[in-house]
């Protein structure tokens, strides 16, 4: 496959499609979990809900860039969708990190998902710097 002909709206596109993944594996995914008792990443997450605000702002933000909409906030918005996705980003991968047993396969999906919203945000923004 070759990577130089996706177009950057694709891109931006498939920054905004895995923030919307990981949305939907941090709230219905089994993240944790030890026999019957099991956890999503809103169980886990501290301030779960500013970091599902903060996905939903980076789908937002990808997605206005996809389509050229302007914001009405003077921001770059890849730097915005790319800064909005990389904080929950990190800190899913911290936990996943953090080595407690029970890690279940909603956890690893949501650090795939977030590290190619990341990826491709970062790529995207520094490919527009230049």
């Amino acid at each position: 496959m070759d990577l130089s002909s996706i177009t950057p709206q694709q891109k931006m596109l498939g920054a905004a499609g895995a923030s919307v993944l990981f949305a939907i594996a941090m709230l219905f995914f089994t993240w944790a979990g030890v026999g019957p008792i099991t956890f999503t990443g809103m169980d886990l997450l501290p301030s779960a809900w500013i970091f599902l605000i903060l996905t939903l702002v980076a789908v937002a933000a990808f997605a206005a860039a996809a389509f050229d909409y302007e914001l009405p906030i003077p921001f770059n918005p890849l730097a915005l969708g790319t800064y909005c996705i990389s904080v929950p980003f990190i800190i899913t991968l911290a936990l996943m990190l953090d080595g407690g047993s029970g890690r279940k396969w909603g956890l690893y999906l949501a650090v795939i998902f977030g590290l190619v919203a990341t990826a491709l945000g970062t790529w995207l923004w520094r490919t527009e710097e230049a």
